[in-house]
This record gives C-alpha cells, structure tokens and sequence, in this order.
C-alpha cells in the first residue's frame, strides 16, 4: 500500500528497537503486498485481453497519473464520473491545468442543473474516464450506480473510455466482485455521501428500498463491443473505496 513502506535510515545495531523492527516488517509486508498485487494483476490484464479491451499495470501511483494523461490529448473533451480514486491519483486536478475542455461535474460551487448539463455533455466526450467498483480474475468489470450517468457513458457515446482501478478492486470470481459493491464500496460510498440510507449507518447492505440508495444500478461488462474503446489501468496500490 501506498506510503507503507518505511524511508528512515536504517539501524546498524545488529537488533533495534521494538519501532525499528515494526518498521521493517512494515517494509516487508509493502514489498510482499506489491508483489501479490502484481501477480493479480498480470493475470486480470490477460484476461482482459481477451474480452477485447486494452489494459496496463503502472506499479507507482505517480507514473499511473502520468500515464492516463498521457492519453488525453490536446483540446479533447473530456468527461469522467464520480470516482475516489481519480482524485487520490491527482488525475481531476491534473486535467483542470491541462490544455483539455474539462467536462468538470465535480467543481466548486457547481448548481444542480449545471451539474446535470455536463453529465448530459459527458456522453458525447472524445474521452470519458472512471473507477471501477470492482473487477474479476478473469476480466470482467463491475459497476454500481446511483443516477445511472457514468455507467451510461461508459456503455455508449464517449469514443474513448479510460477506466482506472486499484489493485485491491481485483476479486476472484464475480460472485466476490458483486459481494464487494454492495457490501463493502456501496457502504462507504453512501456514509461519504450523507445518504442517510441503513448502510450508511450500519457499514451493512440492508437491500433497502431507500430512495437516497446508492446502488441502483449494477452493470457487468463482459466483453468490449467495439475493440479499442475501452483502456483499464490497473495500480499497484489500493485506491477507492
């Protein structure tokens, strides 16, 4: 995980304190997790692959940034959905310097209606980006919705869909990737919103019928239609929620 990894000078005493030793068995576990993260995602991306969509693996969150800027080019539009781990890669905050026509849903002070024209203008983007919820071992994307405004742009419209996951979003079998949308990003999503809804009160799915619910849309991707309009970047940390 990100900032795990301990950067002080280390001991030459042939033991060390108690928080010397906790430091390196921090430093082990950063390296081992990295490792584990990249085997997951190696395998993801195979499998992606095949399902007709491109994807990557950038271990640093700093070169992932840089990378998915990379693919933006000057003077595209750009839009992008609600997503945690885009703003912890400094993405959204990069794209409002660059030299892009930022569809920005997410700026200060925004209105309602305004909020809505840019969803609306989004669909239509040369570039689309956002998070995913969660993805299987053998390359499938799953996403939860509220409004339906990102999965919509995802599925049609934007000619360019770059979608960026951490690696903890990578589960085993669908099963497991539909278990940690409702259970575990559906929760934290609606406590980040103040949705008011049982699981943001709880921490569990109560398959409400709440109409502040956040989970009103689940869509799986299977298989990419149209082959090179979707991008996935995979990151070597955990990102989102």
């Amino acid at each position: 995980m990100v900032g795990w990894i301990c950067r002080r000078e280390q001991t030459k005493k042939a033991g060390g304190t108690s928080r010397e030793l906790g430091h390196r068995g921090e430093k082990l576990m950063g390296r081992e997790l990295s490792w584990y993260w990249a085997q997951q995602a190696e395998r993801a991306i195979k499998a992606l692959h095949e399902r007709g969509m491109e994807a990557s693996f950038q271990a640093d969150p700093d070169v992932a940034c840089e990378y998915i800027l990379s693919r933006i080019g000057p003077g595209e539009i750009v839009g992008f959905g609600g997503s945690v781990t885009l703003v912890e890669l400094g993405v959204l905050e990069a794209l409002r310097r660059m030299d892009v026509i930022l569809l920005d849903r997410a700026k200060k002070n925004i209105t309602p209606a305004e909020k809505h024209e840019l969803e609306e203008r989004a669909s239509k983007a040369d570039v689309f980006l956002s998070g995913i919820n969660a993805l299987t071992a053998d390359g499938r994307l799953v996403f939860l919705d509220c409004y339906g405004n990102r999965v919509a742009s995802i599925l049609h419209g934007p000619a360019r869909v770059l979608l960026v996951a951490g690696a903890n979003k990578i589960e085993p079998t669908l099963e497991r990737a539909l278990w940690r949308v409702k259970e575990v990003a559906a929760p934290m999503n609606a406590h980040r919103l103040n949705r008011g809804t049982p699981c943001a009160v709880t921490g569990v799915c109560q398959d409400c019928r709440h109409e502040a619910r956040v989970c009103n849309y689940t869509v799986i991707i299977e298989h990419a239609p149209r082959p090179g309009r979707f991008e996935v970047v995979l990151v070597g940390a955990s990102l989102g929620l």
